[in-house]
């Protein structure tokens, strides 16, 4: 399937495309719009659900960390730059550096800090793609992550330097004042830590089971 290039003005206006093969086996529209210098492109998923056990059981890396550094968002291409024609597996990416002050699980690709990258973002004058489900970040932010190995159809040259968010904002809380919260509910972080520490060695949660062998078939 190929988008014809967007910057191509009224071609893509009001258009909404279908988008299928996600990592988490969910469907993706695409909402093009085109009445600004910046492209701006809505991504609409529907994701999976996971419980926090899930997430624990789920996740290869857990951890208790501060927002260093949001980077300038870039194209998921060799060179960074939009690409002539735009295809399926092509977007914008953010990476956002964590200072690590906890390690909940696993043990991450460095010692201090690690980098989670979150597909959107926008570039000034160019495109911006914003999304439903991807987490938001905000600097010295303190931050609960469940973060796991990027094997999306946008991680194209199959990098591991940087993790990606187990479910999306789910596996995302902000940490404030002994609670952690997200869009779904606040905790005390005794509460979730304790759900952390009973189930993080629990098997694979069946969704994740099913969403590998789906990808194991194509």
């Amino acid at each position: 399937m190929l988008i014809s290039r967007l910057k191509q003005k009224g071609i893509v206006l009001g258009t909404l495309v279908i988008l299928t093969g996600l990592t988490t086996g969910s469907a993706m529209a695409l909402n093009l719009q085109n009445n600004s210098p910046t492209e701006r492109i809505h991504i609409a998923s529907y994701l999976d659900t996971f419980t926090n056990q899930e997430l624990a059981s789920g996740a290869s890396l857990i951890l208790e960390g501060t927002v260093l550094e949001i980077h300038p968002a870039t194209w998921n291409t060799p060179s960074g730059r939009m690409p002539k024609d735009i295809k399926l597996n092509d977007i914008v990416y953010t990476d956002v550096s964590i200072k690590i002050d906890t390690i909940l699980k696993g043990t991450p690709k460095s010692n201090d800090i690690v980098t989670v990258r979150v597909y959107k973002g926008e570039i000034p004058g160019e495109f911006a793609f914003s999304s439903d489900t991807e987490a938001d970040f905000s600097n010295n932010e303190k931050v609960l992550l469940f973060l796991m190995e990027d094997d999306s159809i946008y991680n194209k040259d199959k990098s591991q330097n940087h993790y990606v968010i187990m479910g999306q904002y789910q596996g995302k809380y902000t940490v404030e004042q002994k609670k952690v919260s997200n869009f779904k509910s606040t905790l005390d972080t005794k509460s979730i830590y304790e759900v952390i520490e009973k189930h993080k060695d629990d098997p694979t949660p069946e969704i994740l089971v099913k969403q590998e062998g789906a990808e194991l078939e194509k």
